[in-house]
């Protein structure tokens, strides 16, 4: 984030931390009033997706001469796409869910922040079927989900692993560091597709002195080939290299002209200079360090899409045997690899990473240090904790209890294995094997500790209000103007805390034109969280502490608003839960977490019609391994 210039306001900023709570965005697209830029966008392709959705459902039932649909009836079952069992089973509930889904999604772009981000829409505004599939159908090919790009630090450091072993990588481990972070934040604009000269100059250290080691350790040669154990300079090691290691570095079988191109490096007089040489040019060749596709790809680049899509990492022997046999041409087949592979701990892990990205878990702040030393607590080690435990959380609830959307957004589930956060949740601690805990007040991911902290002694309804919008909901709303927070900060002056509640000291510095426009849509929401202290704790009264520790004020906590503004429909709330069970159902979080899964999987913009299945399978009730498997095996992997 960044911080204002200068003395001043940079106090004013900490001072209305709590006013703003907006984050400047990192976004390279112009700004509009209100909304930003891609969350205009993601509402607009919203819209594109589920009507071309709707149109998609009702011509295939035309086409199979089915009845009309009777939009007061339940939903109907379609036959599969493919030969999956859970798709077949999930892809249900047909033109009358699709249209609800649509509709409710017809008023969210507003003027700017006058309220109407969650409004209503014209029947003008309402993208036809019709308008939706000329859209599509003119846009796929325009920019491929699969585009051509470097592999990311992340993925290279795999492949390396992968290539050389672990132990390798440790003893390398300064260089490792060396390698510029590139991992996703905010937004696939943060990944340049080439590399810059930081990233090449790491890169090309790291593999030179990856080959350097491999060749001083007679274990390590005979690791890449047994003929290179004690004659790292003949020819049968050359030949061996390009038989075995070559093809697993550029995840293909070399050409002729490769071999003979590679094979020029020859035998030397010097003991390992042949065998060094050559294993550095393959670690550092661009047809390893680039992502290269064939048009119309290859069984080898089909493997590898699967594989870094799904793993961060290179095909496995499993992927590359049915790449030799050609058993990666049909969705059905390359389905079943992508279900495979996310099982894997490498497929486990990448899924957590998306958690992380998708709620900007990098976000979390270390906690208010003065709360925490109230209960005796280190705030660095409670944000940790707290942030593994959303990991165990995904995990759980992800791979063994199969969670669908909604349960993920809705569980009382929670996974606290240390004292300090247990006591945060109210509940004891849980270890790896034990039956789940239950903490009825901290339902969902909204409901993680995590979430919940605030940098502050005191709580923040404007962050929580924001959090819950750009993370669940993908509205990112404009930041204000430091001129307008200055300006109202002077007029009020010092709000007395032990007077005021947080609740109350938000609505007089926000209750006034230009602040009420956008804090209409933030406060409510933001609201409703103050059943949490400033560390995640479920609280009934808001305590106010002096700087030694003594309780010097306590008020209700007030958690009632009279419209969330959050779809289409005004909706009342008086808790949290309310919150938790309104956003499980929202369309614009179906469509939030859908367009979140294909950014970060593919490390690209969504485009209008990438999303539509997506979103199909959150709302049918899929569970979630489906529904990233379902976003991942797309048509995209064979074009």
């Amino acid at each position: 984030m960044r911080s204002p210039r200068g003395p001043r306001n940079r106090a004013r900023a900490t001072v209305t931390g709590t006013l703003a709570g907006m984050r400047v965005s990192r976004t390279r697209h112009a700004r509009l009033p209100g909304l930003r830029p891609t969350s205009r966008r993601r509402i607009a392709l919203a819209r594109i997706a589920l009507a071309r959705s709707a149109a998609r459902a009702a011509r295939g039932r035309s086409e199979r001469s089915s009845p009309p649909l009777d939009l007061r009836a339940g939903p109907t079952a379609e036959p599969p796409l493919d030969a999956h069992p859970s798709r077949a089973r999930h892809r249900s509930g047909g033109l009358r869910r699709r249209l609800l889904l649509t509709a409710s999604l017809l008023g969210l772009v507003g003027a700017g922040c006058e309220g109407t981000i969650e409004g209503r829409a014209s029947e003008a505004e309402t993208p036809s079927a019709a308008d939706a599939e000329t859209e599509c159908s003119a846009s796929p090919g325009s920019r491929p989900l699969l585009a051509e790009r470097r592999l990311t630090s992340e993925e290279l450091l795999r492949t390396f692993q992968v290539l050389v072993g672990e132990e390798r990588m440790a003893e390398s481990a300064d260089l490792v560091a060396q390698l510029p972070s590139d991992r996703l934040h905010e937004s696939p604009d943060e990944l340049d597709p080439l590399p810059s000269q930081a990233h090449t100059d790491a890169s090309l250290r790291l593999a030179i002195d990856l080959a350097e080691r491999i060749a001083a350790s007679r274990e390590s040669r005979a690791a890449l080939a047994t003929e290179c154990a004690d004659q790292p300079s003949s020819e049968p090691c050359v030949e061996a290299l390009l038989d075995g290691f070559a093809p697993r570095a550029f995840r293909r079988p070399l050409s002729q002209a490769e071999r003979d191109r590679l094979s020029a490096t020859g035998p030397s007089d010097e003991v390992d200079e042949t065998f060094t040489v050559l294993v550095a040019r393959l670690l550092s060749s661009p047809a390893l360090t680039f992502h290269h596709w064939s048009s119309p790809p290859t069984p080898y680049d089909v493997a590898s899409r699967i594989a870094y899509t799904t793993t961060g990492g290179p095909p496995d022997d499993v992927l590359v045997g049915a790449a030799s046999r050609d058993e990666l041409s049909t969705p059905t087949q390359i389905r079943a690899q992508v279900t495979r592979l996310l099982e894997s701990p490498w497929g486990r892990r990448r899924v957590a990473d998306f958690f992380r990205y998708w709620l900007r878990l990098d976000a979390v702040p270390v906690p208010s240090r003065r709360a925490s030393e109230r209960l005796g607590l280190d705030a660095g080690e409670l944000q940790r904790s707290a942030l593994a435990e959303v990991d165990r959380f995904v995990e759980q609830m992800v791979f063994t209890r199969s969670a669908e959307f909604r349960e993920l957004i809705t569980s009382p589930l929670v996974y606290p294995e240390d004292d300090a956060l247990a006591g945060l949740y109210g509940t004891a601690v849980w270890h790896d094997g034990d039956p789940p805990v239950e903490a009825p007040h901290h339902r969902g991911l909204l409901g993680r500790v995590a979430l919940l902290l605030s940098q502050a002694d005191r709580t923040s309804p404007i962050m929580r209000g924001i959090r819950l919008r750009e993370r669940l909901l993908c509205q990112e709303i404009e930041p204000p103007d430091l001129e307008i927070i200055d300006s109202r900060v002077d007029e009020l002056g010092a709000i007395d805390r032990t007077e005021h509640s947080t609740r109350e000291a938000t609505e007089r510095l926000t209750g006034v034109t230009p602040c009420y426009s956008c804090h209409q849509l933030i406060n409510p929401p933001g609201f409703v969280f103050e059943s949490f202290d400033p560390l995640g704790a479920y609280r009934t009264a808001e305590v106010v502490y002096d700087e030694t520790g003594r309780e010097i004020a306590r008020h209700a906590v007030d958690t009632t608003v009279a419209d969330l503004r959050i779809g289409p429909e005004a909706k009342s709330a008086s808790r949290f839960d309310d919150v938790v069970d309104l956003v499980a159902d929202q369309a614009m979080a179906h469509v939030c977490v859908a367009d979140s899964l294909v950014e970060f999987y593919f490390a690209h913009e969504v485009e209008a019609c990438a999303t539509a299945d997506v979103v199909d399978a959150i709302a049918g009730s899929q569970s979630f391994v489906d529904i990233i498997v379902t976003a991942i095996a797309t048509e995209e992997m064979l074009r």
